[in-house]
Order: C-alpha cells, then sequence, then structure tokens
C-alpha cells in the first residue's frame, strides 16, 4: 500500500509536497481506511480525492506519478547511453529551478515493512537516489537498502545481496538502480519495483477511444479466473440503457474473450500505422435494444463519450479491485452525468467491494463529491496555484480552520473556504472589454 508520495521541481510544481494516505486522527467513517494488523493504530486511507481550478497542477500530480512509474520499468530495458530521460521537466516558471533536477519520493507498506524511496533525476541523468527499510513499527529502525548520490561519478552504498560493486558500474547514469536491479531480478529490489510498476495512471479526458483501448490493454484475464467482466454490459447499461450485451463483431463471445482478442490486436497495432481507434471500430460491437425487441449492433463509435469513458472507467476500477493496486484517475468524471459520478465516487470509497486493499487517487472539478456523509476531511484535497509559489496543495483537515464535519463541505467550497477555485471575477467585465474592443476602458463600466 502507498503511504505517501513526494514530488518537487515538476513541472508547476516547485518546493517538495507530499500527497498522504496516512489516515487523520479525530476523524469520522472509519470505513474509509486500510488496516495493517500489525500496526493498527496507523491506519491508511483507501481513496483521495483532488478538486481544484482549471490549471492548478491537478494533472501535473498525476503526470508525477506517471513519471517516477515510466522512469522505474523503462529506464534500464528502453534507454540506451546518452539518451535523455523523458517525462522529467523541471518547473520553467521559477527560474531558479530550471536547471535543478526534480525529486520524487514514495513510501510504501509491503507485507508489514515500510518502504522509503528517493530520487532526484534531470533529463540527463539520476543525480540522487536511495532506498530504505524498517518494519512497521516507531521503534523500527531504518536499515538502508542502497544509496547512489553524485549522477554520472555517482558513488554508492548497499546493504543487500548482488548490489555489488560490479552491478553498481553496470548502471547507466541514465538509469535507475531500481529499474536495473529488476531487470537484473535481484530479490531484495523486486518487492518495491513491483508495488510501482503495478500503479495505474488514467487520463479519462483522453480521446473516449485510447481511454478504452487502454484499459483493455492493462486488464488480464484468463481462463479460470474470469473476473467480472461477464458483467461488463451490465455496468455499462448504468450509462447507456439500452446496451444489453457487447460481442465481437463476426459472433458473440465471452467479456474476457474481448479483452484477451483486444490485447493481442492491440499488440499487433503498434507495429503499423493504423489509427488504434480501428481496433474498437471494427472488432466491439454493442447491442442495443430496438422498440420491436429485437437487437442491433452498434460500433463504440456510435456511442456516446460518456458511455464509451464509463466502460474504461470500470474496466480500470475492477482490475484495481481485482490487484489490490493504486488506481491514478486524472478526470474521473469527464463527461459522466453528476449522479453517476457520485455512483462511481461511492465504488471508491465502499469497503466490501476492496477486499483487496486497492487504492485511488480521483481528479475532478465536481463539486457534487464533497458531501460529509459520505468524505472524510483528510480523503479531500484542494489544488491551487499561486504566481511565484507554483501548484500547492492541503488537505481540508490540515486547514487552520477545519471544517465541521457535518456541514456542507460543498457550499463552503465553492465560497472560497477551502480555496482550490478559479479566479472568476473579472470573467463577465473582460469578455465585456474584448467585445467593445475596449481593452483600455475600466472593467467596471457598465456592469
Amino acid at each position: 500500500m502507498v503511504v505517501e508520495f513526494c514530488v518537487g521541481n515538476f513541472r508547476s510544481i516547485s518546493a517538495e509536497q507530499s500527497l498522504s494516505f496516512e489516515a487523520s486522527s479525530g476523524e469520522q467513517l472509519s470505513s474509509a481506511l486500510l488496516i495493517d494488523a500489525a500496526k493498527p493504530d496507523s491506519p491508511l486511507l483507501a481513496s483521495l480525492f483532488l478538486l481544484g481550478g482549471n490549471a492548478s497542477g491537478k494533472s501535473n500530480i498525476c503526470r508525477a506519478i506517471q513519471a517516477l512509474r515510466d522512469l522505474t520499468i523503462n529506464s534500464a530495458t528502453r534507454l540506451n547511453r546518452g539518451q535523455l530521460i523523458p517525462q522529467i521537466e523541471p518547473n520553467r516558471l521559477i527560474a531558479a529551478n530550471s536547471g535543478q533536477p526534480c525529486s520524487f519520493g514514495l513510501k510504501l507498506l509491503l507485507d508489514g515493512e515500510l518502504w522509503e524511496y528517493r530520487i532526484e533525476v534531470d533529463a540527463v541523468a539520476v543525480r540522487r537516489e536511495s532506498l530504505r527499510k524498517r518494519a512497521n513499527s516507531a521503534r523500527a529502525r531504518w536499515s538502508e537498502v542502497f544509496s547512489r548520490t553524485d549522477g554520472a561519478k555517482s558513488t554508492w552504498t548497499a546493504n543487500a545481496p548482488r548490489l555489488t560493486p560490479s552491478f553498481f558500474e553496470s548502471v547507466r547514469e541514465n538509469c535507475s538502480v531500481l529499474s536495473k536491479a529488476a531487470a537484473d531480478n535481484i530479490p531484495a529490489i523486486l518487492p518495491v519495483y513491483d508495488a510501482i510498476a503495478n500503479i495505474k495512471i488514467r487520463n479519462l479526458a483522453d480521446p473516449p477511444i485510447d481511454v478504452v483501448r487502454q484499459a483493455i490493454e492493462s486488464a488480464q484475464p484468463n481462463d479460470k479466473d474470469p473476473f467480472v467482466f461477464k458483467w461488463l454490459a451490465k455496468l455499462v447499461a448504468c450509462a447507456d440503457i439500452q446496451v444489453n450485451q457487447i460481442e465481437l463483431e463476426k459472433s458473440a463471445t465471452a467479456i474476457g474473450d474481448i479483452v484477451r482478442e483486444g490485447r493481442a490486436l492491440y499488440r499487433s497495432l503498434e507495429s503499423d500505422s493504423r489509427a488504434v481507434s480501428e481496433f474498437s471500430a471494427q472488432d466491439l460491437k454493442f447491442l442495443v435494444s430496438r422498440d420491436d425487441g429485437s437487437e442491433i449492433g452498434f460500433e463504440i463509435g456510435d456511442l456516446s463519450d460518456g458511455t464509451v469513458r464509463f466502460l474504461a472507467l470500470i474496466i480500470n476500477i475492477l482490475q484495481a479491485f481485482k490487484d489490490g493496486s493504486l488506481l491514478v484517475l486524472d478526470e474521473f468524471d469527464a463527461s459522466l452525468h453528476t449522479l453517476l459520478s457520485i455512483a462511481v465516487r461511492d465504488l471508491l470509497i465502499d469497503p466490501d467491494l476492496n477486499a483487496s486493499g486497492a487504492q485511488f487517487i480521483a481528479v475532478s472539478h465536481s463539486d457534487a463529491l464533497l458531501d460529509s456523509a459520505k468524505l472524510r476531511r483528510d480523503q479531500i484535497i484542494a489544488i491551487s496555484r499561486t504566481e511565484g509559489v507554483g501548484t500547492t496543495w492541503w488537505a481540508l483537515s490540515d486547514l487552520d480552520r477545519k471544517p465541521k464535519r457535518d456541514e456542507s463541505f460543498q457550499r463552503r467550497y465553492l465560497n472560497g473556504g477551502y480555496g482550490g477555485i478559479p479566479r472568476i471575477s473579472d470573467l463577465r467585465s473582460n469578455v465585456l472589454a474584448a467585445l467593445r474592443g475596449a481593452h483600455g476602458a475600466s472593467p467596471n463600466k457598465d456592469r
């Protein structure tokens, strides 16, 4: 389970900040918590909900998690010596930061042990990197697994089998130790590598066909465990009440078979120039009821954007519940009706569905999600961007004037009581000035 994610000097984020799943004391709704049997007095949150104005930096938090995941998975196997590291983008809005490395940190709770991983990296090289662990107890001492400093002139220390000088000499400057050790199948590293590799980041505002393709590609059903994909058509009916069944164009099939077919087809598409949308348009059919009781098949491109995004959203959520992994959902309610967004929120906080200990980060603009009867104050993260400071965030439980547990979170948020709202006070006057072509006129004229 993820305890905390840290990021600094990345895109709009300047000073290092943390996004914490550690539960605050004095909160209600204990059903929202994940409990470690070895330390039941330090529970973790199963879900966080991030809200903020446009361009506040919400998506940059998601991109930071994606950058750390991709660096971990790909730097040993997909980069050659001298290649630039992709997705590493230092803050360019604060001049002093542009030449400094990005920093990422992840604290994980895995099988009763607390792991802390940190890395500082620019587009050329990893500058610092470390991993340490301890038992999940306040009295336990940290034990260093490895540390790395000084980038291209790296010095190393290690305290794990097979992390030898010859191993460290084989690690390129543009490669993380974590990635290289996993590629070499070094057991001391694998728990942390697997936890990071299992994180999924999805932007539901991406083109609908791409969202579904990505969701299907990430699903891993098998013959012995079809999971709940056979219920997918019934779930999609929540967004489109006339959808009765999903099948391949030539013959009806089980949802698990659709996913397997989709994975094979997607792999073939990677090697040619055909648009990804051809996969969905040619192969998936949605059977919809007609007035005479018969059914007609529609291609995925014929469905509404909301229905298609909901299909991808449900596949991802089901997979997270199955795997017990972290799922990051940017713009998770894009194109969804408000009531459907609220219903999805309720799925993410339902302990009866989450037997595997899945965690969720859900990004939204919707104040309708802010229900004090459903969400704890430490689950709601307000995000704002300030000139000269960059993106900052805080949980409602961190505010000096904490909201009362029974107050209307929604009303106070819209009134600016928590921050994280857009600046709209000058919108009308600026539109009026633009229409008149009078940019130098007083914005208060003729209000």
